[in-house]
């Protein structure tokens, strides 16, 4: 049997390989996902104002920062906005 690479096979070995990928984000960086749930709107009207926002130069471009969620560590665009 082949030793497939699982989420969980992944994580054990970031862990055994103390592996430090994640991005430390700096304050008033936020994920779309933590702007949604600030707002408590749906997830298409924050994003659609916010990618009006950025067209318009009323907020920086985003920016990729790697952050750990359920334990992988992926790379997620963060927004520089004023909560």
């Amino acid at each position: 049997m082949k030793n497939k690479m699982t989420k969980k096979r992944l994580i054990e070995l970031q862990r055994m390989l103390n592996v430090k990928l994640a991005d430390k984000v700096p304050k008033g960086w936020y994920t779309a996902n933590e702007i949604v749930k600030t707002f408590g709107r749906p997830r298409t009207t924050v994003t659609n104002f916010i990618n009006t926002l950025v067209k318009k130069g009323v907020i920086p471009s985003p920016k990729v920062f790697k952050i750990e969620r359920n334990g992988l560590v992926r790379p997620y665009p963060h927004y520089k906005i004023d909560l």
